[in-house]
């Protein structure tokens, strides 16, 4: 039923935009800029570094919102159906796409899945059985979706989308390629202050009060970590028994800062520093930007270096 009043609101709301919409796509169907969706903001400034303005570059999730669970609007449909090249995260968070896609009759159009460019982490869960005969939960696996936090990460899914979007736009291929070459050098820069920090640092041990999406970037760099939350669960309360943890380990370990992520109200990290000291600190994961940065025009580069000083204080 929720599907099929979402449906419901498409039409009528495509109904309402009448010609305008339609006239839209009439005038710019096999001409002018490829129109690109990014669903988040990394791949939204990866295509916007790659392309400059040689493409018609939109963003799906609003600055500032959660992504986490998202459904596409009416209008995001409508954007959908006009779209050239739809670049997501793939995974569990991003089983939207084709059924959306279907739904406007885009089954055909290119994606690309950034879960897909890299060597992902599989992940188990425990879940509760939804089978009235069955009595215990059971282990379910899915991929850790945070592919773009390690900078090496991000090498590769850069010079994928350039070499996507040279195949889809040859005119302009050389530029993107170059383009992409001068961004990978500034990321190769990037992945070696980031293992200096590490090796120069007199601790490998990272606190997080908060969501943890950085186990790409963990593991890349050899850092140990412990956080309020196992990934980017939607839960909003750790247990006690793991916010004691937490603070104690700080204390055993003289451990100076307790991080927390961007978009976060800081609850639980403010807890811990307030009960050990700890100095707060942002990690930004560059999942989302807030609607002053996005303005400012600030990019993937730009949070990653101010992450590079942070994790820098907490390692010294």
């Amino acid at each position: 039923m929720k599907r099929v009043i979402f449906l419901l609101i498409f039409v009528l709301f495509v109904a309402a935009c009448g010609g305008e919409a339609a006239n839209s796509a009439a005038e710019t169907d096999g001409e002018g800029p490829l129109r690109v969706i990014a669903t988040i903001f990394p791949q939204y400034d990866f295509v916007r570094r790659i392309a400059g303005g040689k493409v018609e570059l939109s963003l799906l999730i609003s600055p500032g919102a959660e992504s986490h669970g998202f459904e596409p609007t009416p209008r995001d449909m409508i954007a959908l159906g006009q779209a050239d090249l739809l670049i997501h995260v793939g995974g569990q968070k991003d089983t939207w796409v084709q059924p959306h896609l279907a739904s406007v009759g885009r089954s055909d159009m290119p994606t690309v899945a950034l879960l897909d460019l890299v060597e992902a982490i599989v992940l188990q869960h425990t879940q509760d059985c939804d089978d009235d005969e069955c009595d215990f939960p059971h282990h379910v696996e899915h991929y850790d979706e945070h592919v773009w936090t390690c900078p090496r990460n991000a090498v590769l899914i850069v010079d994928a989308l350039a070499e996507v979007l040279a195949e889809m736009d040859p005119g302009n291929a050389g530029f993107y390629r170059e383009n992409a070459a001068e961004f990978i050098a500034e990321l190769r820069d990037l992945d070696r202050a980031f293992a200096e920090v590490v090796a120069g640092g007199v601790r490998s041990t990272i606190i997080f009060g908060d969501r943890f999406p950085f186990r790409y970037f963990a593991g890349t760099y050899g850092l140990t970590y412990f956080a309020a939350f196992d990934g980017c669960c939607v839960d909003t309360q750790a247990s006690p028994a793991t916010i004691a943890a937490l603070i104690t380990r700080i204390r055993d370990e003289n451990i100076p800062v307790v991080f927390y992520i961007e978009l976060s109200n800081r609850a639980i990290a403010n807890t811990i520093a307030g009960e050990t000291g700890a100095r707060l600190l942002e990690l930004h994961s560059a999942h989302n930007v807030s609607h002053a940065d996005f303005n400012a025009g600030v990019t993937y580069l730009d949070l990653m270096w101010r992450n590079v000083e942070h994790l820098r204080e907490a390692l010294s």
